[in-house]
């Protein structure tokens, strides 16, 4: 029976070693997964804050274009309306060449007026 309870007591204490092993190599698996974790956790908010930045460049840029595209609609009417000046220009001109002889027009004035009004 002593020699039943000594290879009992040798047989556990065989197991609580190699169980203590094994905790001590879990723990060590944690604390390597633990620093990989961290090392990710760490790469993800260089990403997240490198992804707010392009974000607020992009919004900036679409700024820019909105308002390049206002100057843009602001130009275009600037010359439809430079185009139906020019093309006004030759009745305005011929308006005043009389004007610039002697014998010009005493209504001369109003047909002007009409020709401008007719924007």
């Amino acid at each position: 029976m002593k020699a039943d309870r000594a290879k009992l007591l040798e047989s556990s204490i065989q197991i609580k070693t190699r169980l203590e092993k094994e905790v001590r190599e879990l723990r060590s698996q944690l604390q390597t997964e633990k620093a990989r974790w961290a090392d990710v956790e760490e790469e993800l908010q260089a990403r997240d804050k490198t992804c707010a930045n392009l974000q607020g460049q992009l919004s900036d840029r679409d700024a820019i274009i909105a308002e390049l595209r206002s100057e843009l609609a602001d130009l275009k009417q600037k010359s439809v309306a430079a185009r139906d000046s020019t093309e006004k220009a030759p009745k305005i001109l011929s308006l005043i060449k009389p004007w610039l002889s002697p014998k010009a027009p005493k209504n001369l004035l109003s047909k002007l007026e009409e020709v401008l009004e007719d924007d």
